[in-house]
């Protein structure tokens, strides 16, 4: 049986084996010698490393664009800008700005209770007054809408008194338009305020006709909201606090729902819009 732990007998090997003899610098030409031949090893040339490549910055992509979404057109389904809240808050704003006139004039206006009486030579002015004198801003006061011009002013106070403000309308030459004002103002009351609308928009006629005492002038075609504007600003007061715009919210019945929104539109204006709101809550 044989001992496979037994010892074997091995050959002699050379260990004078030197680790530097085939040591050489990186580039340099190698020596090695051997018991046999004596060879030469030649490194072989590495190339340079090519050179960094810089390159200039890409220039940047464009935006891309968002794709507009059309609203559907079923209307049950809401559309993707559908904001029940700034809706609510535009139309309370919308309804707090006094809608704006020609040259940043506006129709916001008080006017008291005084008598207006109206001499209109052309149908479109009629109407125009007619329609002003429909208008809630005017609701106080009361209009009289006569047909005629200046002529007719003043054959008409004559023999009656003048109202606080007299409008009158006169489409012929800047001469004769002065000559019948002063005509107007030997029949007028102090304190009476006289609006002429005319045909000419010239500054200089504008000028005499305020060195002769009338308080605007205006330039036909007339629209019923320059007319409220012109009115409301002769009678404005600077030193009259601010009347508040109330807003009613009525339920059909108990548990509608009004008082939620009366507490959240109030609290939309107060806090969106800056104004100062007054909230009461009736259970009647």
């Amino acid at each position: 049986m044989s001992n496979a732990f037994a010892p074997r007998p091995f050959d002699e090997f050379d260990d004078e084996f030197d680790l530097d003899a085939g040591y050489a610098a990186p580039g340099a030409v190698m020596s090695t010698e051997t018991g046999a031949d004596f060879q030469s090893i030649e490194a072989p040339a590495v190339d340079p490393r090519p050179a960094l490549q810089f390159t200039a910055p890409a220039a940047p992509a464009p935006a891309v664009q968002p794709v507009r979404e059309f609203p559907s057109d079923d209307a049950s389904v809401p559309g993707a800008g559908f904001n029940p809240v700034g809706e609510l808050v535009a139309g309370a704003s919308a309804a707090f700005s006094p809608p704006a006139l020609g040259g940043g004039q506006t129709a916001e206006v008080s006017v008291p209770r005084i008598a207006i009486h109206v001499f209109a030579e052309r149908q479109d002015t009629l109407a125009a007054a007619e329609r002003a004198g429909q208008d809630r801003r005017l609701s106080r006061a009361t209009t009289q809408i006569r047909i005629g011009g200046v002529a007719a002013a003043v054959e008409a106070y004559q023999h009656e008194p003048t109202p606080p403000l007299i409008v009158v309308e006169c489409m012929k030459d800047p001469q004769t338009l002065l000559w019948e004002v002063d005509q107007l103002a030997e029949v007028c009351d102090a304190g009476t305020k006289v609006v002429v609308v005319g045909a000419t928009n010239d500054i200089l006629l504008f000028r005499e006709l305020m060195r002769r005492g009338v308080s605007e002038y205006l330039v036909a075609p007339l629209q019923p909201l320059q007319l409220i504007a012109a009115i409301g600003g002769l009678f404005a007061d600077p030193a009259q606090p601010f009347v508040g715009r109330s807003i009613a919210f009525v339920g059909a019945r108990g548990g509608t729902g009004s008082s939620s929104v009366a507490h959240n539109t109030a609290y939309a204006m107060s806090e969106r819009i800056g104004a100062n709101t007054v909230i009461v809550d009736y259970d009647l």
